[in-house]
């Protein structure tokens, strides 16, 4: 885990089976909260744990309400989002890649796998990536010419979209580049950087490897250099659906400070 909080694993992502997970569960929430009947915390506490070997747990008030383990599960009617609630393919992403606090880590853990064991992680990586790419639109991608869409919950009850200031998608060195792209929600400012963005878009999923998470599964991300993304999958809503938990955390817990109150680990945009 201290090798992978370093440099991220191969792939920009680790998977570690046999986290303990609670023996009786509850049914799979249907509304993305903590299930009201699960009465121990086995999964949560292990989910901390392996999160604090890479970083540090944060959390952000205007996801989940700051919680710093969420519950990641398929909602009626929200099926086709591209949330963490739907079921349909959710395309590759950097997670939270509109914010200035971004998780450095993704901890994910599966308590409970889909009905037909279909449901396949997926991780890909920018190194992998951008040889794929001519120079010229990589060049491009190092450039602030994009925005970030922020999800409904952190851009305020208005409705409009909200936007984050533009950047580039392509960051760090050339020996070590990293990424914060989003492939629903990452948009060019102009006509000549959108086939560039296309084309990373298209590469990144070229590279994608991932695995059928099942019970005690854990799926970590390196989310400065990978992105994830997940196949789809059919919902019953019977109580079985998927069920996994997820974490995020950071190598560097000072330099959120700005974001959050003094011992605080929950992060907000207003309080920047």
């Amino acid at each position: 885990l201290a090798g992978f909080a370093a440099g991220g694993g191969e792939a920009g992502g680790m998977l570690v089976r046999g986290v303990p997970v609670d023996e009786a569960l509850p049914d799979t929430p249907r509304d993305g909260r903590p299930a009201p009947g699960k009465r121990s915390l086995t999964s949560e506490s292990a989910l901390l744990l392996v999160s604090s070997c890479v970083g540090t747990p944060i959390g952000y008030r205007e996801e989940k309400n700051g919680q710093l383990v969420h519950d990641v599960c398929p909602s009626p009617g929200r099926e086709t989002r591209q949330e963490n609630t739907g079921s349909v393919y959710f395309e590759v992403h950097t997670e939270n890649a509109f914010h200035p606090f971004k998780p450095d880590h993704v901890a994910l853990l599966c308590l409970r796998p889909d009905h037909d064991h279909t449901a396949r992680t997926l991780v890909g990586d920018v190194e992998a990536a951008l040889p794929l790419l001519p120079p010229g639109d990589v060049a491009v991608l190092r450039q602030p010419r994009f925005r970030h869409r922020m999800p409904t919950s952190f851009a305020g009850p208005d409705g409009e979209d909200a936007f984050s200031r533009p950047q580039p998608v392509v960051l760090g060195p050339e020996d070590r580049p990293g990424l914060n792209v989003d492939a629903f929600n990452t948009v060019a400012v102009d006509a000549e950087a959108e086939p560039p963005l296309r084309r990373f878009v298209q590469a990144l999923e070229s590279v994608l490897v991932g695995a059928r998470l099942e019970s005690g599964d854990l799926l970590l991300v390196d989310n400065r250099r990978a992105v994830h993304a997940r196949t789809g999958f059919t919902p019953r809503y019977d109580g079985r659906d998927r069920w996994l938990q997820r974490t995020f955390s950071v190598r560097d817990f000072a330099r959120t400070a700005a974001a959050r109150p003094r011992g605080s680990h929950v992060c907000s945009l207003a309080a920047r």
